[in-house]
């Protein structure tokens, strides 16, 4: 993989030429507004984060363009995505469920949340700190705490860009792919991973997003149905409810960042749910295991800042 290093700065320019923002959080009303030839007609939608707006432009052309406005950040749906309409929504939902989750009290305090063993050996089991509760679907939604090497812009970096390579690193993973860059903040990523105790091995088609909070990241994903993009062969299509994950620089080391990291997932097939909220937690655990050896092999061969920028 190539260097990362000359990149890591608060304003990266991705390789999607991503524009990382610090602008003052906003708190307005949320509305879907669609302006034709000069009229606004504003009306209330199911967001109750009042960071978010959606909004249908349609100018004299008659060209309609979907913009997500979220944390003073506006992306705006190209033409030619405009088919990917119904998954910036969905994104926007994914932020803001996560948003709710890492901003209550409880997450903080882990109250009502049940603390796990590690699934795994060895210091990267010791260091994660695993938690769950159970959803409403009956499926447990599994908090994993860990420390990475690297400054939290580095390791944004690295998770937002490196889809493409996961499979490199990461063992439980058969394929890993972009389907669809949307904006610079939002795009579409196609991932499968091998058998998880006796599920056979899953395929999730995901919109992700990501916003900068304060001096960290939050990063969400949701699947999406897109008919187009097959199951790989001998893989069950799966359903996230939500994934997402929250950087933070290690207060003691700013070369050091806290990942929060959340899944919740709905395997499906005929799978007890005992058996697939084992599986969850289990495949959870090793991501974060396989993601923070990651992160440790980088700063081995001299890929990550050694000062925060």
């Amino acid at each position: 993989m190539a260097s990362i290093a000359p990149r890591c700065r608060l304003s990266i320019n991705l390789a999607k030429k991503a524009v990382l923002s610090t602008r003052a959080l906003s708190r307005k009303a949320i509305s879907v507004e669609n302006r034709k030839l000069g009229c606004v007609i504003a009306q209330r939608v199911a967001f109750n984060n009042p960071q978010i707006r959606l909004q249908s432009t349609t100018g004299q052309a008659n060209a309609e363009k979907m913009t997500l406005s979220l944390l003073g950040i506006t992306d705006t749906l190209p033409h030619d995505k405009e088919k990917y309409s119904d998954a910036l929504t969905t994104a926007a939902g994914a932020f803001q469920d996560a948003e709710k989750i890492f901003n209550d009290p409880n997450f903080s305090s882990k109250k009502d949340w049940v603390r796990d063993e590690p699934v795994g050996e060895g210091k990267e089991g010791q260091d994660l700190k695993v938690f769950s509760k159970t959803t409403k679907e009956g499926i447990n939604l599994v908090a994993i705490e860990s420390i990475l090497l690297g400054n939290v812009d580095c390791v944004l970096l690295d998770t937002w860009t490196q889809t493409d390579d996961m499979k490199q690193w990461n063992s439980s993973i058969e394929h890993s792919c972009f389907v669809a860059q949307l904006t610079d903040h939002v795009d579409i990523i196609h991932t499968c991973n091998n058998d998880i105790l006796i599920a056979n091995g899953r395929d999730y088609v995901n919109v992700r997003i990501y916003r900068k909070i304060g001096d960290g990241y939050i990063i969400a994903a949701r699947s999406v149905d897109l008919p187009e993009e097959k199951p790989y062969k001998g893989k069950v299509r799966a359903w996230v409810h939500l994934a997402a994950a929250r950087l933070r620089p290690h207060p003691q080391d700013k070369n050091k960042t806290i990942s929060e990291v959340l899944t919740h997932v709905d395997l499906k097939g005929n799978i007890p749910k005992m058996i697939v909220n084992q599986a969850i937690s289990r495949f959870a655990v090793y991501q974060a295991q396989q993601n923070k050896k990651h992160f440790e092999m980088l700063k081995q061969q001299g890929k990550l800042d050694k000062k925060a920028q």
